[in-house]
């Protein structure tokens, strides 16, 4: 069974994973819904009886095997009359009315349920994705199903359930057409079958032009992103135009894909109602004058395919729509797939870090495929120390700091946090304990103090670690002359500071946090020599409190570390405060040479 359900519903699983049990629920109400809309139009043969004859009694010979509704009218003692038929169809319609506010209302429910579970899965998948997975995604991608496409999957759920609503409902409108008339239904329901199949070639194009759209949204934003983000380079270079040229091809492959949908959903909505009624039309004739039927159950059976065929249409048009969102239902579905299978991997821990004893690295081996970027690195990083990593371009020294960050296992070695082995301890227990500041200052499009507190609540014990945080980086001086306070609207990604002033509210951040561990990945390296003193300044006062791991461009930067670590072709070729260094080390001497100093 689950095979068959499988096969022939395939998306049933990826929305039931979501809602569980509420997929259901709806279906059985609209089972309700159209239940009760039978039993409501089961009154008008009856009614239209007495009308004919003039009678003010009726029979219940022309409702076939729906005769137990009037039995059951019966069964209470009630004499089938004008008044007990007119009050019976008021209460059917009554109940059905009541019966479809809970269904909308319910959908209402389980559609924001559904939208908030995707939107979460979304957020945990890609907050535990590994971060030597994420450095080679495409940022468009995932833009793209973060965004668009979970706006595009909410609308194939939305049309996924009007179609098993419709499933539902054309079932029960054929059973109950079966029971007042079997000839007569399962000829009209050949007709649709037949119909059915005329659709699915639009329904195979409709499809091929979805998986189109969702190409088409993930290169324009991917190419989005890049233009925001070099958009200073851009202009500068007079290249504006000419990447403008991109975006406007993806925009148009996009709506040239969309103005094709919308035309074979024309072609559906045009031909789909004149191909009913022909059906329809031919059924009777073939009913009345060869088979010899009964006018007033053909009627009643027709009431229930008229609600039935009306039911196949929502299904038509909601399977279209559906196969139009088809493609950025299964693109999500492999972006948290891939996503899953790249979580990091959380250990139940057996050994707590002592806080004492720094970070270690032993015979520590790491490789980007088949590309060995380090090898056999062993090292110490004494609490409270400032330790400097220098090399030429290529050496392997951010690529160090990203194992001592916890952002990059190691191939093989050992890597102890504070006495214990980064496999038998939370690498999360380490991460926050660390501050991280690189040659990008990382400045959200946000107010000054949510910047540097993130987002923390204005009590009075956080705007006095805040002020003193903002002290520490040298931020004051621009209070003092009115440039900024805790409210300054900082701008796109720090746009209205200089370069400076973003890395002394980088600093000021990891100041407030109060880390233990400050990490700068050239820092400093882009900035002028007075906004590179301001940082310098900040850092030194901090020399003795925290363990200060640096890699710096400029050595002159590094002069005041207690230990330098020097690296070469992705090994470990000397170490020592820089006054040894100088005197003893060939390679640094080489580099203070170069740099003039």
């Amino acid at each position: 069974m689950k095979k068959i359900i499988s096969k022939q519903l395939p998306y049933l699983g990826y929305f039931f994973k979501y809602l569980k049990y509420r997929l259901f629920i709806i279906l059985f109400i609209s089972i309700a819904v159209g239940v009760l809309d039978g039993f409501g139009l089961t009154m008008f043969i009856p009614l239209l009886e007495m009308i004919s004859s003039n009678s003010d009694n009726a029979t219940n010979d022309s409702l076939g095997n729906l005769s137990f509704v009037m039995d059951s009218i019966k069964h209470f003692n009630l004499e089938i009359n004008l008044q007990v038929i007119l009050f019976m169809m008021l209460l059917f319609f009554t109940l059905k009315g009541g019966a479809k506010w809970i269904e909308i209302y319910l959908e209402t429910i389980f559609l924001q349920y559904f939208i908030r579970r995707l939107r979460e899965d979304c957020i945990d998948s890609l907050a535990n994705y590994k971060y030597e997975n994420f450095v080679n995604e495409d940022a468009g991608v995932i833009q793209n199903a973060l965004t668009t496409e979970v706006i595009l999957v909410t609308n194939a759920y939305r049309n996924y359930n009007q179609i098993l609503r419709s499933i539902f409902l054309v079932i029960t409108y054929s059973s109950l057409a079966f029971l007042s008339n079997p000839e007569f239904a399962a000829i009209v329901l050949v007709g649709g079958l037949l119909m059915n199949f005329l659709f699915s070639r639009i329904y195979k194009q409709t499809k091929k032009q979805s998986k189109n759209i969702v190409t088409g949204n993930q290169d324009f934003q991917g190419l989005m992103l890049q233009f925001v983000a070099f958009f200073k380079y851009f202009t500068s270079t007079g290249e504006t135009l000419k990447f403008r040229e991109k975006l406007v091809e993806r925009v148009r492959f996009i709506e040239e894909s969309q103005k094709k949908i919308g035309i074979l959903k024309a072609v559906v909505m045009g031909i789909r109602e004149p191909v009913l009624i022909f059906i329809v039309v031919l059924t009777i004739i073939i009913q009345v004058q060869v088979m010899g039927g009964i006018l007033a159950s053909i009627i009643l059976s027709l009431l229930f395919f008229y609600r039935g065929l009306t039911s196949v249409s929502q299904l038509q048009t909601s399977y279209n729509q559906f196969l139009s969102f088809s493609a950025s239902l299964l693109n999500m579905d492999e972006f948290l797939s891939k996503l899953k299978k790249g979580r990091k991997v959380i250990r139940k821990f057996s050994c707590e870090p002592n806080g004492i004893s720094g970070l270690e690295l032993k015979n520590i081996t790491f490789k980007y495929g088949n590309t060995e970027i380090l090898r056999d690195i062993s090292l110490t990083i004494p609490s409270n120390k400032t330790i400097a990593f220098v090399g030429e371009s290529g050496s392997g020294k951010t690529t160090l700091m990203n194992i001592l960050c916890g952002l990059l296992p190691p191939l093989e070695g050992d890597f102890l946090i504070e006495g214990c082995s980064y496999k038998q301890c939370d690498i999360l227990i380490l991460q926050k304990k660390i501050g991280y500041i690189t040659q990008e200052s990382v400045v959200f499009t946000d107010t000054l103090f949510n910047n540097v507190t993130l987002w923390d609540t204005k009590t009075e014990k956080n705007i006095k670690r805040f002020y003193e945080a903002i002290e520490s980086a040298y931020l004051k001086e621009l209070f003092d002359n009115d440039i900024l306070h805790e409210d300054t609207p900082l701008g796109n990604s720090g746009i209205t500071l200089s370069g400076g002033q973003r890395q002394r509210v980088s600093i000021a951040r990891e100041l407030y946090k109060d880390v233990k561990y400050l990490f700068l990945d050239e820092a400093t390296s882009s900035l002028d020599s007075e906004s590179e003193n301001f940082i310098k300044k900040s850092i030194d006062k901090l020399q003795g409190e925290k363990t200060i791991i640096i890699i710096a461009h400029r050595l002159s930067t590094i002069k005041s570390a207690d230990l330098i670590f020097l690296l070469e072709n992705g090994k470990l070729a000397g170490s020592g405060t820089y006054s040894d260094l100088i005197q003893e080390n060939r390679l640094f001497q080489r580099m203070i040479k170069l740099q003039q100093l």
